[in-house]
């Protein structure tokens, strides 16, 4: 599970909304899968992929999670485990938070103590 925690520190929108759409079902076939998450990744317009290269990256994501035991594959149907979904959303929460405070910490260091906040006209 260590090998994939880079996952967690960067934003993905591919595997938030795969990790909702598995939330919201309990088992999908992947094309069914990939379609809700392309509608979700187009409605939130950050599906800047072409189709196929999205594809590609959902389902890498998708055989990640299995790999990780958050997801079951049988047959080739796809289900999630809630508990360990729910989990890893929550760390995936967790991690971007704190990494905005780091980016946030680190533009504060960046500015002079000393300038002014507004320039006067």
């Amino acid at each position: 599970m260590a090998k994939h925690k880079h996952y967690l520190l960067h934003k993905d929108h591919a595997a938030d909304e795969l990790l909702a759409a598995l939330l919201k079902q309990p088992a999908y076939l992947f094309n069914d899968l990939f379609l809700v998450v392309y509608e979700s990744l187009k409605a939130r317009k950050v599906a800047n992929l072409n189709q196929d290269m999205l594809r590609f990256r959902v389902y890498e994501r998708l055989q990640t999670f299995v790999a990780e035991g958050l997801v079951t594959k049988t047959g080739k149907s796809y289900s999630g485990l809630q508990p360990a979904l729910q989990a890893r959303f929550g760390q995936m929460a967790n991690a971007r938070a704190v990494q905005e405070e780091r980016k946030k910490a680190k533009l504060g260091a960046l500015t002079p103590p000393d300038a002014p906040a507004e320039v006067p006209p």
